[in-house]
């Protein structure tokens, strides 16, 4: 029995990343397990859940303490299994929310109790498709900029519907070049009136 928690306690072990090669998604372990002092292992390969076609890439920061599974020929064969929380960071403390918290403070979150998912970024967010891009929702819709806004297209369709009378309402200046505005079949720019004098008006300019 003791042979076999032996070999146990030399194939599964936990330390903490020292050093990472990014490129090759390795990190060498310090074993701090040990009644000696610490033992450093060679370059080890983390484990991820796609590899090849579909990619999957996390790897641990330095000082992360992690787990690691080590074939019974030493410390220069193993991976590392994953990352463990410890005292120092404390996992999120709800069962319902898929959580993740970037160094930079950017939080991605999904709270199945709430039915929410929210996305807070520290920085720029970019979204690119090749094909159509589409977003529906069944309640209100609110788009807000601190400098400004700007929407371009070779064509552009506004639509709405509601019980009042007015639809729409801007303040400011509104700048139209090369186009007119046809307000109920009327043209702005090439519009007549009746003439109290007889006849009709000439079109503006």
């Amino acid at each position: 029995m003791s042979d076999v928690q032996d070999v146990l306690a030399q194939t599964i072990r936990v330390g903490f990343v020292t050093a990472r090669q990014p490129e090759k998604m390795r990190v060498q372990v310090e074993l701090r397990d040990t009644v000696t002092q610490p033992l450093s292992s060679a370059w080890l390969p983390v484990l991820c859940p796609r590899a090849s076609g579909d990619l999957a890439y996390d790897l641990p920061d330095v000082g992360d303490q992690v787990l690691c599974l080590f074939l019974p020929y030493g410390l220069e064969q193993g991976f590392v299994v994953g990352a463990m929380y410890g005292k120092a960071s404390p996992p999120v403390s709800s069962g319902d929310k898929w959580h993740r918290r970037f160094q930079d403070g950017t939080v991605l979150e999904y709270d199945r109790a709430a039915h929410k998912l929210t996305a807070q970024v520290q920085g720029d967010v970019a979204v690119k498709a090749t094909g159509s891009v589409q977003a529906e929702a069944t309640g209100d819709v609110s788009v807000s900029s601190a400098a400004s806004l700007t929407l371009m297209a070779p064509a552009m369709q506004l639509g709405g519907t509601g019980g009042g009378t007015t639809q729409a309402t801007m303040q400011g200046t509104f700048r139209l070049e090369h186009g007119d505005i046809i307000v109920e079949g009327v043209s702005f720019l090439h519009h007549v009136h009746d003439c109290p004098h007889g006849g009709q008006t000439g079109e503006p300019h």
